[in-house]
């Protein structure tokens, strides 16, 4: 086994940087850099993007800047890990894919997902969910893998259901209510 290769002790799903950058014909999923701040404040202002997810739109490029902060100190975890979706063609994050270790008793890993409203309906987040689903099965296929959307959010759904994940609860958080699917 290579050094970088992906050991999985007591079959837990654990995410390393050393499988990435995943990539195909039009994207790359890869670790955020401080150069991308500006393309993740494009789209993280964005309220259509931002109410999707039940969250506030950020006001502030420094805001985007300790976002980043944060999502960079996660790539030392073994438990969470946040990619940029780059856009080949235009040479820019256009949005953002999270895989996280929900549960490590039960092996559940969630994927969550942004994308820039200026890339919506092109078969992006379709691409990009894909691509993470292969990467996890490469890891583990035992796995359970799950990921929620606003029962609002009818793109989500859509998207969801493309990656062939089923439907397993509603889940209420606050004044909303959330569809959970699973693979």
């Amino acid at each position: 086994m290579a050094e970088n290769d992906k050991i999985i002790k007591q079959d837990n799903f654990n995410v390393y940087e050393n499988k990435f950058p995943l990539e195909n014909y039009r994207l790359i999923l890869r670790k955020w850099t401080n150069k991308d701040v500006d393309d993740l404040y494009e789209f993280m202002k964005q309220s259509e993007v931002m109410n999707a997810v039940g969250a506030q739109p950020l006001e502030y490029i420094e805001e985007a800047r300790n976002r980043l902060r944060i999502i960079q100190n996660c790539y030392d975890t073994m438990y969470k890990y946040e990619l940029a979706i780059f856009c080949k063609k235009d040479r820019k994050a256009i949005g953002t894919i999270v895989i996280k270790l929900k549960n490590i008793s039960y092996n559940i890993v969630e994927i969550g997902y942004l994308l820039n409203k200026n890339y919506w309906n092109q078969g992006i987040m379709t691409e990009s969910m894909l691509m993470v689903i292969d990467y996890i099965r490469s890891i583990s296929k035992s796995v359970k893998i799950v990921c929620e959307c606003n029962v609002n959010n009818l793109a989500s759904k859509k998207v969801i259901e493309k990656c062939q994940m089923t439907f397993r609860e509603f889940v209420q958080r606050d004044k909303d209510t959330f569809a959970v699917y699973e693979l």
